[in-house]
């Protein structure tokens, strides 16, 4: 079972949202959501180039969850710690990296490739995207908290379950 906030930024993702993802996962949807009320897992997915996606997985209480996702964006416009920013850079990288399979074999790096040229985009927009999350700062970061807040307010709630399709009160739920 998942259930999904999903978001279209409208503009392409840039360093800062890989850093601020990273960052809530570890310190704010982990903490709270997967130690705090049972869920398998909680974090943040991005999928280049335009959509944030807030999840939990196996879930027991998703009416829960749903106000502790809901208030990411004040938890990073008011606490982002120096030294677990810049922890959460290294795992930051790794998740552009392997998103766009660079440390894989070379068929994988050239469809990734490819595929940035599609979105109209190339290799220096890579390199962009990392010198982005290697030189962010704190308040950089917290700024990211009032965009989060706005790309909320259109989010969409969905839940998926090994069980057919039903409502849930006022969640959808799909079976895959």
């Amino acid at each position: 079972d998942h259930s999904y906030i999903g978001m279209d930024k409208g503009i392409p993702l840039d360093g800062l949202d890989y850093l601020a993802t990273t960052y809530l996962t570890k310190n704010y949807l982990n903490p709270r959501i997967r130690v705090g009320l049972g869920a398998y897992g909680a974090g943040c997915q991005l999928s280049y180039p335009y959509t944030i996606s807030f999840y939990t997985y196996r879930d027991p209480n998703i009416e829960r969850s749903l106000p502790i996702l809901e208030k990411a964006h004040e938890f990073l416009s008011t606490n982002v710690d120096s030294i677990a920013l810049e922890s959460s850079k290294a795992e930051a990288l790794s998740r552009l990296h392997s998103q766009f399979r660079l440390l894989g074999t070379p068929l994988e790096e050239a469809n990734a490739l490819e595929g940035l040229v599609l979105w109209g985009q190339g290799p220096a927009d890579l390199m962009r995207l990392q010198e982005e999350i290697l030189k962010a700062t704190p308040e950089a970061v917290k700024a990211k908290g009032a965009i989060y807040k706005e790309l909320f307010k259109q989010g969409r709630v969905s839940i998926m379950t090994q069980k057919s399709y039903t409502t849930e009160k006022e969640f959808t739920t799909y079976s895959y």
